[in-house]
Order: structure tokens, then C-alpha cells, then sequence
């Protein structure tokens, strides 16, 4: 999805490591900004072919003897990230179909013909998998369970991406069912797959360097080194010139609970949180080529923060571009703002804190890999409880972009950007419609 260029500045990768001193953030942006109101998008539907439908419409197993294991079934299409890459989109999902669970990948062209692919039957509440590309193909980890664990699978989808086009490549094994979360990430003929996984009772952080082409891995997963008492989950991946980044959520022991004072007449108040949590910070690392750290994990949010959720993607050659939400009173309240965050491999930091008013969960971004001259660099995603606003971009990703509800979009989920479309998601029952979108910013 993302241009790799050649990258090599030592000097400036120090800067996260223990033997230099890392630069100081740069200049918090005082108060919270607003994301500004525009005038209508030009939104129009832009697929020249056959919608690419997802799902086989089957209603879902009655429950009977293995109510259970009905229960864990979707019962419509789940979808994970997408990624656009040359000249395609893909994104990968599960599906319910002749009483089990599936996994698929679908692959949409740029003028929106399409196909899905079966990629293997998976077992237990398992994640969608993911993808990201590989020359004209498609790397893929899919995860499933088998009798005592977790299992990643690691496969590739080649043109004309039909099933005969799949290989299955190894199983990484081992991993407890209650990992939290898994990343894949290219970098031109290097792969690099990140897990949760517990050792030793603690969640931890594991990366394993994956072979495209053999589609096994280069070595033992690797764990990585934590500081004392901080417990890593739900990696994140993104490729940069010379390496990746990596984001996780970084996790310390909740303090202890204060008794209820007298006056409360032994009942919580409403302000109280909903859930007792400890904080939960954001991590970033750099690592090399290889997946190698370099230099230590760096918390980029506040102590004390508790982040809920968050998204991580590649900005230039070398940024990283994150915004998450921090909910400090506890999952479960409503809160209208997000954080935004720039990341040089200097060490600096630039911050903004975006006011999104009525949304629900975590806003979308996607970075266009192709935007053209006219284009915007890529698009934020806002989802209110009763539409899909989105704004462009612009040249400083920190500036709050100016969101609007276009009619065309409706309540549909964009997934993913490429050359100035917009690959569409819209609910059909139980089944998902793929086409394209194309939006012009700042024009009636």
C-alpha cells in the first residue's frame, strides 16, 4: 500500500534507544481544536462494473445441541482493515456459511470489478485476518483455534486471486486463546506478523519475521523487552523507509480501590467510573528492516491515560500518524474528542486533540497511496449515530479536517483510499456490498 523507499539515518533512530537523549516532544498545540465545518462534498459512485457482494446469505445455524458453538458464529459478514496497494484494494473478513465460520478475502479493482476468495475454515471466536501486499499479490494472517490454543496462519493469494491462487504457508502455534490482537505488515520483500501472547502469566508483545515468497518464518517469534510491571497488547503495524513502527496498548496494575465514603450511603456515584481499570497507555517503537527494536518502547500519552482504541498509519517516508481515544472515566462513556499525533524518528511529537461532537467509537483515516496532484493526502471517517461524515486531509495531518455528511455516503463504511476512491462497505442483510466512491473536497 505504501511506497518503500531506501532509508538509512542512523543518528536519527538513536534518538528512541538509551544511548542518546531523545528530543523533546514538540510543543503540545494549546486547547482543543474543533473540526471545521465545510461546504458539501461532491460525492458520487464511481464502480464501472458488478458490485462485489460478500457472503452467502444463509441464515444462521438454529440453535440446538451446539448452541455454543452456534453462538460463536457471525451472523453476517465481519469485516477487518483494508489496504490498497498498485491498482486494488483488498480486505479480508469472516463469514457464516453451511454452519461454519470462513475465512475470505476480497479484491476490488480500481474501476470496482471484484472477487472473494475462501481462504480456510476457522475455528473459535477468532479475529477477521489480516492482509497487506506483497509484489502483485497479497500476504495473509488469519487466525482460527485448535484444541488448547491460538493459531496464526500464514498464507498468500496471487493473480487472478481465485481459490486455486491461495497457498498456505506455516502455523505459528502455541499462543494462548486470550491473545489481544495481531498486525501484518510488508515491507518489499520482508514481512514482519506481531501478536499478543501471555508469558508467564504477563501480556507481552511477540514478532516474528514471516519469508514471502517460502511463507514461513525467518526464526523464532521474538518477544518484546517491556519495562517492569507494563503489559503489551494489540499491536499495530506500519511500514516506514528502512523499518516499521510499532503501537501497542501498554497496560499497569489498576491502583487500589478507595472505600466508599460515609456520605454516599455505601452507593456509587454517578461520576464514578463504570468499570475499575488501570491505565493504559500508547507505545511506539521503531524497528528495523528485520523487526528489530530500535531502542526502547516510548509512551506517547499522558500518565494515567487510559486509551480504548486506536489507529496507526504511515505518514511520508518515515512519520507515523496515530490517533486514539482516551476514555479516563471508563469504556462506556460517551466522549466527543480524539487525540492526534505525528511521530518523526527524531523523537519529536506533534499533538492535537480533534472535537469530533456526535460520533461513535473510533474515527477511521486512511492514507491515499496514489492521491494524484488534485487529490487530498487521504480522509478521516466520523460515524454519528445517524450518518457518515468525512474530511479530507490536508498537507499538515494534524490540522482537524472539515467533516460533512454527504448523501452518497449515507451510513456506509469507507474502508480504504486509493487514487481518490473510496472503497464502499453497505450492509445488505446479512451480507456486505463492496463498490467505489469518489469524493472531490470543498465543492458543492
Amino acid at each position: 500500500m505504501r511506497a518503500i523507499l531506501p532509508f538509512v539515518v542512523l543518528s536519527l533512530v538513536l534518538a528512541f534507544g538509551c544511548r542518546s537523549k531523545p528530543k523533546k516532544d514538540a510543543p503540545a498545540l494549546a486547547g482543543s481544536q474543533a473540526v471545521r465545518e465545510a461546504e458539501p462534498l461532491r460525492c458520487r459512485e464511481a464502480s464501472g462494473a458488478e458490485l462485489v457482494m460478500l457472503g452467502s446469505g444463509e441464515p444462521p445455524r438454529p440453535a440446538g445441541e451446539d448452541y455454543e458453538e452456534a453462538e460463536e458464529l457471525p451472523y453476517s459478514v465481519e469485516l477487518g482493515s483494508a489496504r490498497a496497494h498498485g491498482k486494488r484494494f483488498a480486505v479480508a473478513g469472516l463469514e457464516n456459511r453451511r454452519g461454519a465460520t470462513f475465512a475470505f478475502a476480497a479484491f476490488v479493482t480500481a474501476d470496482g470489478t471484484g472477487r472473494s476468495t475462501e481462504l480456510l475454515r476457522v475455528f473459535g471466536d477468532s479475529e477477521p485476518p489480516e492482509v497487506a501486499p506483497v509484489g502483485e499479490g497479497w500476504l495473509v494472517l488469519a487466525a482460527s483455534a485448535d484444541a488448547g490454543s491460538a493459531t496464526l496462519r500464514v498464507m498468500r493469494v496471487d493473480p487472478p486471486f481465485s481459490e486455486r491462487d491461495v497457498r498456505r504457508g506455516e502455523e505459528l502455534t502455541g499462543i494462548r486463546r486470550d491473545v489481544s490482537g495481531f498486525a501484518l505488515e510488508t515491507l518489499g520483500t520482508r514481512a514482519l506478523a506481531a501478536f499478543g501472547k501471555l508469558e508467564k502469566k504477563q501480556g507481552r508483545i511477540a514478532l516474528a519475521a514471516i519469508d514471502p515468497q517460502e511463507l514461513g518464518l525467518l526464526g523464532p517469534p521474538k518477544l518484546l523487552e517491556l519495562e517492569a510491571g507494563l503489559e503489551g497488547e494489540s499491536p499495530k503495524l506500519a511500514a516506514r523507509a528502512g523499518g516499521y513502527y510499532l503501537a501497542f496498548v501498554g497496560r499497569r496494575a489498576a491502583p487500589a480501590h478507595e472505600p466508599l465514603t460515609a456520605n454516599t450511603g455505601g452507593e456509587s456515584s454517578a461520576d464514578e467510573p463504570v468499570v475499575e481499570v488501570g491505565p493504559a497507555g500508547l507505545f511506539l517503537v521503531p524497528l528495523d528492516e528485520h523487526g528489530a527494536p530500535q531502542g526502547a518502547p516510548r509512551e506517547l500519552t499522558p500518565k494515567g491515560a487510559h486509551v480504548t482504541a486506536f489507529e496507526l498509519q504511515r505518514w511520508g517516508e518515515s512519520q507515523a500518524l496515530l490517533v486514539y481515544r482516551d476514555d479516563p472515566e471508563g469504556p462506556g462513556r460517551d466522549r466527543p474528542n480524539v487525540e492526534a499525533l505525528l511521530v518523526s524518528l527524531d523523537g519529536s511529537v506533534g499533538r492535537r486533540t480533534w472535537e469530533l461532537a456526535d460520533s461513535s467509537g473510533l474515527p477511521s483515516f486512511f492514507v491515499d497511496p496514489e492521491p494524484g496532484k488534485a487529490g487530498p493526502p487521504g480522509w478521516l471517517v466520523v460515524h454519528g449515530d445517524s450518518d457518515t461524515r468525512i474530511g479530507p486531509l490536508s498537507a499538515d495531518p494534524l490540522t482537524p479536517p472539515a467533516l460533512v455528511a454527504d448523501p452518497t455516503l449515507g451510513r456506509s463504511e469507507p474502508a480504504a483510499v486509493l487514487g481518490g476512491r473510496l472503497l464502499r462497505a453497505r450492509s445488505r442483510g446479512t451480507r456486505v456490498e463492496l463498490d467505489l466512491v469518489s469524493c472531490e473536497p470543498g465543492r458543492p
